[in-house]
């Protein structure tokens, strides 16, 4: 995942869910909060993931969830605390990842 600001592009792949059978690769685009935010360490806490240390991070401690947070924010802590701004999508022909930083 490449950053600038607070936004991140990310390449999908197979691993991340994406079945790509014409070998085309899609890339999306995200809000992540700011690298060593309070909403970037809210976001670590919550999900038990650091994901620019991509490390464990230690989980805040929440009574009567519907079950073990672990299974709850399993998915979600592979990737961090983000929101997606554009969902999954192949470049035109021609274009190249270069342009999506422009």
């Amino acid at each position: 995942m490449r950053r600038r600001g607070g936004l991140a592009i990310k390449a999908r792949d197979a691993r991340d869910g994406g079945i790509m059978l014409d070998g085309c690769a899609r890339y999306a685009v995200y809000y992540a909060p700011p690298k060593g935010s309070a909403l970037a360490f809210a976001g670590a806490a919550w999900l038990g993931h650091d994901p620019e240390r991509g490390a464990p991070h230690a989980r805040l401690e929440v009574d009567d969830l519907p079950a073990p947070r672990a299974d709850l924010v399993r998915r979600a802590a592979r990737y961090g605390l983000h929101g997606t701004l554009k969902a999954p999508f192949r470049l035109n022909e021609g274009m190249d990842v270069a342009a999506l930083d422009e």
